[in-house]
């Protein structure tokens, strides 16, 4: 008896599956299928000023630091740094994210732009630091129109104060 309620089950289970896959794929589709996750191509860069003068500031450590809660204590992590050239402009390199970043890109990362070198640059400057999701995020670049959303750059112009 449970032998035939079985055979029986899988005979509808199957007629069941085989017209709810017929179904599924009766009609037609525009767009391709694709696979993957929606992304973009992000890049951070800016330039630092001197705040009096508006001249640029050569030598000035821009770094990017992730800060988060760790285990209940506030923590801060090292991402990367790079250094302004002599006309204050500092490019961190192209980066690849998935596409929600664009909205939220920057929650818990901060740019701190530091004055390393001292005297060198022409004075001593105080310390900056602004949470990369409160900077602009302007598209550069168009996307594919599928999964690819483009480029876009953040800025990061900042105005240091010498040190007194």
């Amino acid at each position: 008896m449970k032998k035939r309620f079985l055979k029986w089950y899988d005979h509808v289970f199957s007629a069941m599956m085989v017209i709810l896959g017929f179904s599924s794929c009766d009609k037609v589709i525009d767009s391709p299928a694709e696979y993957g996750s929606p992304n973009m191509e992000y890049q951070l860069k800016g330039t630092v000023t001197d705040e009096e003068s508006g001249k640029p500031i050569r030598g000035i450590q821009a770094r990017r630091v992730w800060i988060g809660v760790e285990e209940g204590r506030a923590v801060v992590h090292p991402v990367d740094s790079v250094t302004t050239d002599d006309a204050g402009v500092f490019v961190f390199p192209l980066e690849h994210a998935p596409a929600y970043m664009g909205s939220d890109y920057g929650e818990n990362m901060a740019l701190v732009t530091e004055d390393v070198d001292g005297e060198d640059n022409g004075g001593h400057y105080e310390s900056d630091t602004v949470m990369v999701n409160k900077l602009e995020m302007k598209q550069v670049g168009e996307g594919d129109g599928k999964w690819y959303k483009g480029r876009y750059e953040i800025r990061a112009d900042r105005k240091l104060r010498k040190k007194k």
